[in-house]
């Protein structure tokens, strides 16, 4: 929508991303999207006119490209031995010298045990939040074979992206204390960070009901789908919970289609749609939606 100057600034972007991952679909796409909207030899020309950095790797990585097709396995292979290349040490020295380190969520999903540990030893004495909040992002997608408590505290860390970061890397580990903090918090909600997500693996039978009690939609629009997110996960991912309310909320109050789709999906295959519901999918803009009344019909 932004013409050249939106293309480049996505591209510089997309070519920090580069240094440490591979050519993927999302750069084809905007390159696609860019010829289709400014022609080839423009996109050409505005690439190799710039002299930053990033853009001129995004290029680089473009000719590479149109000289070798895309092959999805080879891809996931050369990004799987770039971050087995990198070390733990590696790891600290990018989070003392980057704030935006996106590719530590692919490291941290395939290091070692001993790695992970050298990271976590760091995490508890370093006080710079930016840091702070790159380490965390190394366990992003990687519960912890041994939960340490302290990860609580940094959800009450003074800065707000560390809270946040703090209460994501929680909501992928299971543990008794995180559970009692996440009943605490659905009471009380002191941090004003919605905690459903915490209960996607600390779920027991009743936590419906402490959620209808006590939790209220928040009201920005954001965070609202975060959270309708986070609660259509916590049923999705718990047979033993019951969808017949929340289920209702997931649906009717998010704004997104396709979490819409997914949370009308939930109710039709636990048999617990109500009629309106059932009739309004059968006029959904999204077809997928259509064809969930067939699931009740089966």
């Amino acid at each position: 929508m932004g013409g050249e100057e939106a293309f480049l600034f996505i591209a510089r972007l997309r070519g920090h991303n580069l240094a440490t991952a591979a050519w993927e679909w999302r750069d084809e796409a905007l390159i696609d999207a860019a010829i289709e909207d400014l022609g080839e030899s423009r996109v050409r020309e505005i690439l190799t006119q710039s002299s930053q950095p990033d853009i001129r790797r995004f290029d680089a990585g473009w000719l590479e490209n149109t000289r070798t097709p895309f092959d999805p396995e080879l891809h996931r292979k050369a990004n799987s031995q770039r971050m087995e290349a990198i070390t733990a040490r590696g790891v600290l020295i990018a989070a003392e010298t980057k704030e935006h380190n996106h590719w530590l969520r692919r490291w941290g999903m395939q290091a070692s045990a001993s790695d992970l540990d050298v990271i976590q030893e760091r995490l508890w004495i370093e006080q710079n939040p930016t840091v702070i909040v790159s380490l965390l992002q190394v366990f992003s997608t990687r519960p912890r074979h041994r939960f340490d408590s302290r990860l609580i505290n940094l959800c009450s860390h003074a800065d707000k992206k560390v809270q946040r970061r703090a209460f994501n890397v929680l909501c992928e580990n299971s543990h008794p204390v995180i559970r009692t903090f996440a009943i605490a918090q659905i009471r009380q909600n002191t941090l004003g960070i919605s905690p459903v997500g915490l209960l996607i693996k600390n779920f027991e039978k009743g936590d419906e009901q402490q959620i209808l009690d006590h939790v209220e939609l928040p009201e920005n629009p954001c965070e609202r789908h975060w959270m309708l997110m986070d609660l259509r996960k916590m049923l999705e991912e718990n047979e033993s919970a019951d969808s017949s309310k929340l289920g209702q909320i997931a649906y009717f109050h998010n704004p997104c289609q396709m979490c819409r789709f997914s949370a009308a999906r939930l109710l039709f295959r636990h048999g617990n749609v109500p009629t309106w519901l059932a009739e309004e999918c059968r006029f959904d803009a999204e077809e997928e939606c259509i064809s969930l009344d067939d699931l009740r019909r089966a």
